[in-house]
């Protein structure tokens, strides 16, 4: 089996080391949003930026930013559509981690629904180990 890892670098580093990797890409002259779309998580206002991620960028969001609180939060930001590319181009690591904070999300009551049904029942949603 593959680690995820391999498949999400930045899986590895806290969000300050990110914010410390965005911000030396931005001094040499890069953009910091080829990071922070990478993992919103990072950002000073996740919650803005998870609706912002353009969709080619969707499919390698690092699971990361779906564990814990913010998880949940940031979940309840994103749309069907990019639910939809999700599961049409993005890996197993990522869907879980999208399905665990939905499942908690919906565990503590927040408006989710909508999200989470189309999760449970879209086949490109169904993923095996």
């Amino acid at each position: 089996m593959i680690f995820s890892h391999q498949f999400y670098p930045f899986s590895y580093y806290s969000t300050a080391q990110i914010k410390i990797f965005a911000r030396d890409l931005s001094d040499n002259g890069g953009s910091q949003n080829d990071i922070l779309y990478l993992r919103p998580d990072a950002t000073s206002d996740p919650y803005t930026v998870i609706t912002e991620i353009p969709e080619k960028d969707l499919p390698f969001l690092t699971p990361d930013t779906f564990t814990g609180g913010m998880g949940e939060e940031l979940l309840s930001e994103m749309t069907i559509q990019q639910l939809e590319i999700i599961g049409k181009k993005g890996g197993y690591f990522l869907k879980e981690a999208i399905k665990k904070a939905a499942k908690m999300a919906m565990l503590k009551g927040k408006p989710i629904s909508r999200l989470k049904e189309y999760i449970d029942y879209c086949p490109a949603w169904q993923t095996e180990a």
